[in-house]
């Protein structure tokens, strides 16, 4: 009798993640949440800690964080071996590393959220400074990210703010800053004294700024009237992809801060999720159960992505940590099949990790590809209620024997169908045999 056989090759892999997986991933609180508490009674960060930065580098992983005593704030540092519950403030309790200006100054009141990188051995932060009426930006630099010394930009900031009756002519704001080797790329919060929306400015040399197309508007703008994110948004982080840029940022609807998503292939056209927000409050009685956000977030090598953020629970700011993973993957349940003639069944599972189903139809499903490139739709799941767990998925394919003879692939692809954002694929042959 003639017999067909299926001969499945190993083929467990993950791809690498677009842009927007780790958006609409779920986000797990750390259960040691907060990982940077308020000092002890009379130290300078005694009252809040809020406003992290991270920066994974020659150091290890460090934080900036502004510190308030109850009176003013600044801004503090720092350490973490990325194995313990919390962070290690510089010398154990702290002091602050930036603090305000002279009376007179520009950010002679106090000291707000900032934005650092470590270029070609120097350390470069921008901050947040406040003499009492407008919030304006400033530069620093460190050798070692302790000791800074501020930039005297003619004794103001590097980035001013916008003419009158510009969207930004109150305030600017904790400002996130990439460089790409030749430009530095900087995302900040910019407010007219009503509303906050989030800007875009470029620089050759971090000191010397030009806002977005003229100072045009903001890139990033208020959601529609009723949604979560209608009245601010504020306070990006933003890293780079290999398709463009991605972005964390707080959003306000009058009554809840939340943190949310969105994406751009060039820096000033985004895209906001649509599961926004995509990290929420914490449970009543918590310590973030008021109020989430200012995130800053890293992504491995591994590419899974870890976010610190402020949470606030009525009382006092203290920080937190999320992290998000993202996988689809086949398990072969044989590695030989062999089928008669009339045909036969590949046996395998799929699961995925930590991949929210809600928000549109076909978020999940698995295809099969033929040799000729061709495919064909064989399983499909819609939105269901929303999940942060891992789901498995069992399958029985049966391939009849008219199917041709060579390679098939079957993918199993996340996203909005037909269009995937994380795919895994398994291969087998189809190959005659008397």
């Amino acid at each position: 009798m003639k017999l067909r056989s299926i001969f499945i090759f190993g083929i467990i892999f993950l791809l690498s993640v677009p842009v927007i997986a780790e958006g609409r991933t779920c986000w797990k609180k750390s259960d040691n949440n907060p990982v940077l508490n308020r000092g002890p009674n009379g130290n300078w960060d005694d009252y809040h800690v809020l406003h992290p930065a991270v920066l994974r580098g020659p150091a290890g992983y460090q934080m900036w964080y502004t510190g308030h005593d109850g009176s003013t704030y600044r801004q503090g540092h720092a350490t973490w071996d990325g194995f313990s519950q919390e962070w290690d403030k510089l010398g154990k309790v702290g002091g602050p590393v930036l603090s305000f200006g002279p009376p007179g100054a520009w950010d002679d009141n106090y000291l707000y959220g900032c934005s650092v990188l470590h270029e070609a051995g120097i350390y470069h932060m921008w901050y947040t400074g406040y003499d009492g009426t407008y919030y304006r930006i400033g530069y620093a630099t460190s050798t070692d990210g302790v000791a800074w010394e501020k930039y005297d930009c003619n004794g103001g900031p590097v980035l001013p703010l916008g003419a009158s009756g510009e969207w930004d002519d109150r305030h600017v704001y904790a400002p996130s800053v990439l460089y790409d080797g030749t430009t530095f790329h900087m995302w900040y919060s910019g407010s007219d004294g009503s509303h906050w929306r989030i800007g875009y400015a470029t620089s050759t040399d971090g000191v010397v700024w030009d806002k977005h197309n003229g100072n045009g508007g903001p890139v990033l703008d208020l959601g529609a009237s009723g949604e979560w994110d209608d009245y601010y948004v504020r306070t990006p982080c933003v890293l780079s992809t290999a398709s463009g840029y991605e972005m964390w940022y707080t959003g306000y609807d009058g009554s809840n801060y939340r943190i949310g998503y969105a994406e751009s292939s060039d820096g000033h056209t985004w895209t906001k999720s649509y599961e926004n927000p995509v990290l929420g409050l914490g449970a009543g009685g918590t310590w973030d159960d008021v109020r989430v956000y200012s995130p800053s977030v890293y992504r491995d090598p591994q590419g899974r992505a870890h976010m610190w953020y402020a949470g606030y629970d009525g009382s006092y700011y203290r920080i937190g940590y999320a992290t998000a993973d993202l996988w689809v993957e086949f398990e072969p349940q044989a590695e030989i099949i062999t089928l008669p003639a009339t045909g036969g069944v590949i046996n395998y599972s799929v699961e995925l990790g930590n991949y929210s189903t809600s928000g549109k139809n076909g978020n999940f499903w698995v295809d099969l590809v033929y040799p000729d490139n061709s495919r064909e739709l064989l399983h499909q799941i819609g939105g269901t209620a929303g999940t942060c767990e891992v789901l498995n998925f069992s399958y029985s394919d049966f391939i009849p024997s008219n199917y041709a003879d060579g390679t098939y692939t079957l993918e199993a692809n996340i996203g909005s169908y037909p269009n995937p954002m994380m795919t895994d694929t398994m291969t087998f042959i189809k190959s005659s045999c008397d």
